[in-house]
């Protein structure tokens, strides 16, 4: 798929209820909305059946659900600020059931994809060592690129096109000297690394 679709949890108060349930779903489907979101958690698709198939207004809402369209629960402003840092943007969607915003963004277009580069694995290391070839300690997500997938977050020193990580990181990635790596720099550690470098996205342009 090119787009990748991310529904966020809608506003719900200290008593597990959902404004917006309450204002709209619960007409439709006549239980709380504790029991639907459990019934919900293994197939949305029954409810939504049970939902109009025509326009619903939106003055003819509560307040109280209208209020909370497009919005987020608090808990989930940190996952909606990760995203969004990631190129993702409300795409005018919002879910049935707490009315929680849905975000999308283009699979190339997603930042931690777009800053990421194929290196090879050249040694197994203390990446906070002193580099003679002036290697760059950055926090990276580091995949492998072949064979069954595995990703973990750890600190590496990079050169351009090559990459070495801490001898028991390259172990959890089962990964040896010479293999192919799939590395992407955290948020705030790109900067440092293409500093005097085209980006990915520079080179294929």
């Amino acid at each position: 798929d090119r787009e990748v679709i991310a529904e966020l949890r809608g506003v719900i108060d200290d008593k597990g209820r959902s404004p917006f349930w309450d204002g709209l779903g619960r007409h439709f489907f006549q239980v709380d909305f504790p029991i639907a979101d459990i019934l919900s958690s293994s197939d949305k698709q029954f409810i939504a059946e049970l939902m109009p198939t025509h326009p619903i207004y939106v003055p003819l809402l509560p307040k109280a659900a209208q209020a909370v369209i497009g919005k987020v629960h608090p808990q989930t402003e940190p996952a909606r600020k990760l995203l969004e840092s990631e190129g993702f943007a409300f795409s005018k969607m919002i879910d049935i059931f707490d009315g929680g915003p849905c975000v999308r963004c283009d699979r190339k277009a997603i930042r931690t994809i777009v800053e990421s580069t194929d290196c090879e694995l050249l040694g197994t290391d203390d990446p906070y060592g002193v580099d003679p070839h002036g290697a760059v300690t950055i926090d990276s997500l580091v995949a492998t690129a072949d064979g069954e997938f595995r990703c973990i977050g750890c600190v590496t020193r990079r050169t351009e096109g090559s990459v070495f990580l801490r001898r028991d990181d390259a172990e959890r990635l089962q990964v040896q000297v010479g293999d192919r790596l799939i590395v992407s720099p955290l948020r705030g550690s790109a900067k440092e690394f293409w500093r005097g470098h085209r980006t990915p996205t520079e080179q294929s342009q």
